[in-house]
């Protein structure tokens, strides 16, 4: 599992970067579905303090624990306000949502989600970019990641 050490590496990112800094935890015996379990995908993330994550949609669902800090998730243009403690489902159903870092300390975050089982249905859409189409994931193989350069 991701310790704290680990995820405050991430924030070495720097403000520039635009992706989310998370670790999946990664089950292989899940195969191409990437999951924690056959049905089910966890992250644990660290989001620096005044960082908002760019607007995105999927038909997974999403439930967030805050282990530390606090923020806020715009879902569908409402804005909910959360805090260390607070658990909360911020991704119904293709619904426009981000998230962001609201106070002084960094959020760590536990994030599940239903990929695998969407993975295994070939249904998961996914858009990261409102701009750009959506994806159907998990129809192709192999992923691109950026761990060679976070590793270094």
């Amino acid at each position: 599992m991701a310790s704290k050490a680990e995820l405050d590496k991430l924030t070495a990112l720097g403000s520039d970067y635009v992706g989310r800094r998370l670790y999946l935890l990664w089950n292989p015996m899940t195969g191409r579905t990437n999951g924690t379990t056959p049905n089910f995908f966890a992250t644990i993330t660290i989001r620096p303090p005044g960082i908002v994550d760019k607007p995105h949609r999927h038909v997974s669902a999403a439930m967030n624990y805050i282990f530390q800090g606090e923020g806020r998730s715009t879902v569908e243009g409402k804005v909910y306000e959360w805090q260390s403690g607070d658990l909360l489902l911020t991704a119904p159903g293709w619904g426009v949502h981000n998230h962001a870092s609201t106070g002084t300390d960094p959020i760590y975050e536990l994030t599940i989600q239903d990929q695998p089982l969407n993975i295994v249905m070939e249904s998961l859409l996914w858009q990261e970019d409102l701009k750009k189409p959506w994806s159907v994931l998990g129809t192709e193989t192999g992923f691109d990641t950026n761990r060679a350069k976070i590793a270094s």
